[in-house]
Formats: structure tokens, C-alpha cells, sequence
């Protein structure tokens, strides 16, 4: 049973005696080896895969955190089998950093209900956080929010996924920073924005673009079908950057300032409710394909700056042109991240809650 463990083979036990399981267990494999590994553990991460798409990106993505960000998994997955009780296992999650080196370890603790409950689950978890260490809860689908109450103070931060959502379900997030003013809010969707918003913040300060920025009217974000939150998350950022976050303009998308407008347009390449409850895996084929802003004078579009991903070359286009100046196009690097890089980034790096709350109120304005 022992050798299971450490081979990542789940070993079940007695959910009422987990924590005495996994000392029993961690201490025969270092007899065993003579502690020839590490065990590390950096937070508790709290995962809940409620259907088989989250299952199988669970099963593809839980073996890359142990490598990139070695927490206590706490893994949790709903039956719908017959009532019973609740059930548990334990695995080890080991990797070698190196060559010559010793593996490094962390534990996975999958906890499983049946009938569909989930009102076990809290209770079970708060008796499984490691002391000092933040508590982490990552919804890669579009079921787990009942979950934040329960756990309470005890979370420090929640991930979301909201790459298969509709856009109108953005609302829900206004919510959540109303009704949670301390807890830490992320986003998988607003995280694959990052490459954009750093290309942006650049131009931004090229001298040569900034007047586009600062006398644009129109703002254009075309997205495939999976990718909608992601654009209208980029688009409230940007909006709000460049000083129209809390201007509205009586209609989606149009914003007003003083005697200024501004319109913004979401277009994307098929129907949004194609992508809406498909599975994370599926959602991640899909993304941003371009932005343009343009300035827009009596009957025609006197300026304009173009970003076009090139997703073949893994590159993205600028083209900016004026009537007063015509600049050649130009490309620069932009690969994309796995998912479990994706994945990896968010949980080393939170995002600064201020920032992410305005753009998801002004892209809730905006969609």
C-alpha cells in the first residue's frame, strides 16, 4: 500500500482519519528510502471538478501543480451514484527537479460524495487545511461558487474560469467583490489577457501611438466564440486605463464624457452560446484575435492602431496608421501559454484586486 502512494496509485482510507493516514504513510516511505525525497507543500489548493470535462482537465493539469506549485491538493469530485458516505483517498505527487536529485512530493487528498451532495464537502476540507498557509479554491468550470460561503474566512483566494461562461454571467462576479470585500478574486480568462495588456501598456508609451490612445472613439475586439468574457475583460481594462471606467453612455457599449463618446464593439467569430458550458479543455482553443482603435471623423475612419494575432506564427500584428503618417507593420513574439502554464502563473502570482474588479464592472457596462 505504501509503495502505491508514493507511485501516485490512490490509496483509500478512512475519511475520519486522513490526517493520521497521511503521517502513516509519508513515514513508512521515508523508512523505506531512507528520506530520499522532499516533501513540500507551498498551500492549500482546493480543486472541485463537478462533471467528466473538469474531471479530464483535473487529470491533466493536478500532475503539472504538483510539479510547478507543490500545495496540499484537496481535490473534489460529486458522484451521482446512489446516497452514502463520504469517501477518501490519498496519493503522492512526485517529480525530480533534476537530474541526480532526490524526487519532490506533495499530497493529493480526493474526497468523493455521492448522490450528487456537496454539503459534506466543507466541513471535511476545513479539517484538512495545513495551519499558515493560504487556502486557495480553483472552479475551472461554471458550478462551485456555493462553496465560498461555507468555507468562509478561511479561503484566501478564489480562481474562476470564466472562458465557457456567457458574457451576461460576468454580472455575477460585481457580486462576489461586493459580498467578499477582503478575499482575493482571479480569473483564468482574465489572466490569458495578460500578453495583451502588456503589448497595450507598451504602444502606450511610444510616443508615436499615444495619440491614438488618448483621442480614439471606437474600440474593436474580435474574439472566437470561447473567448467572449476574456475580450469584454480586456476591453473594460482598457476603457477604464485610459480614464473611462465610470462614464456611461445610457446604451451597451457606448460611453460618454464630458462631450467626448466612446464605442465599443465586442465581434466575434461564431455564436457565443456555442462556447457556453463546454469544457475547459475545449475552451482552450479558443481566443482574442484582434483589436483596433480608431478615431472616427465625419462619414469615414480618419486613424486607426490594429493588434491581429497571428496564431500560426505566434505573433502579433501592429499596423497604425494616420493621415498624417502611414507606419510599416510590424510584428513581435506572442506564444501562448499551455494551460498548465496558464494554471502555474496564477496560482505563483495573484492579480491585484483593484484592477481586475474595475475592469469586470466596466465590462459589464461595456457587453
Amino acid at each position: 500500500m505504501e509503495a502505491d502512494f508514493l507511485s501516485g496509485i490512490p490509496v483509500a482510507v478512512d475519511p475520519g482519519k486522513i490526517e493520521r493516514e497521511l503521517s502513516r504513510l509519508w513515514k513508512a516511505e521515508g523508512n523505506e528510502r531512507s528520506a530520499s525525497f522532499s516533501r513540500i507543500c507551498l498551500s492549500n489548493l482546493i480543486v472541485y471538478l463537478p462533471d467528466g470535462a473538469a474531471r479530464d482537465w483535473g487529470g491533466t493539469i493536478l500532475p503539472e501543480i504538483g510539479r510547478r506549485f507543490p500545495s496540499r491538493l484537496i481535490v473534489l469530485i460529486p458522484q451521482s451514484a446512489a446516497s452514502g458516505p463520504l469517501s477518501a483517498s490519498l496519493m503522492a505527487r512526485c517529480h525530480v527537479p533534476a537530474p541526480g536529485h532526490p524526487p519532490v512530493c506533495c499530497e493529493e487528498i480526493l474526497l468523493r460524495s455521492s448522490g450528487g451532495r456537496t454539503e459534506d464537502f466543507p466541513w471535511a476540507v476545513l479539517s484538512l487545511l495545513v495551519p499558515d498557509l493560504p487556502a486557495l479554491l480553483l472552479l475551472p468550470g461554471m458550478e462551485g461558487g456555493h462553496l465560498i460561503g461555507p468555507l468562509g474566512r478561511a479561503l484566501d483566494r478564489v480562481i474562476f474560469d470564466t472562458r465557457p461562461w456567457r458574457l451576461r454571467d460576468l454580472e455575477g462576479f460585481g457580486r462576489l467583490f461586493d459580498l467578499h470585500p477582503t478575499l482575493g478574486i482571479d480569473d483564468l480568462g482574465w489572466r490569458e489577457t495578460v500578453g495583451w495588456r502588456r503589448i497595450l501598456g507598451d504602444l502606450f508609451d511610444d510616443p508615436g501611438i499615444r495619440p491614438h490612445f488618448l483621442r480614439m472613439d471606437r474600440i474593436e475586439i474580435s474574439h472566437d466564440a470561447a473567448a467572449a468574457c476574456s475580450a469584454a475583460l480586456l476591453g473594460g481594462w482598457l476603457t477604464a486605463r485610459l480614464g473611462w471606467g465610470g462614464t456611461r453612455g445610457g446604451e451597451p457599449g457606448l460611453l460618454r464624457r464630458g462631450g467626448e463618446t466612446l464605442r465599443f464593439v465586442l465581434r466575434g467569430t461564431a455564436d457565443e452560446s456555442a462556447a457556453a458550458g463546454a469544457s475547459p479543455r475545449a475552451v482552450a482553443s479558443g481566443s482574442i484575435r484582434g483589436l483596433r482603435l480608431s478615431q472616427v471623423g465625419p462619414g469615414k475612419e480618419t486613424a486607426y492602431l490594429q493588434l491581429s494575432h497571428d496564431a500560426p506564427q505566434s505573433a502579433i500584428r501592429i499596423d497604425h496608421h494616420a493621415e498624417d503618417s502611414c507606419v510599416i507593420p510590424r510584428r513581435i513574439p506572442f506564444p501562448r501559454p499551455s494551460e498548465a502554464e496558464l494554471v502555474g502563473s496564477i496560482l505563483e502570482r495573484p492579480t491585484r484586486r483593484d484592477i481586475f474588479e474595475e475592469a469586470v464592472r466596466v465590462a459589464c457596462r461595456l457587453a
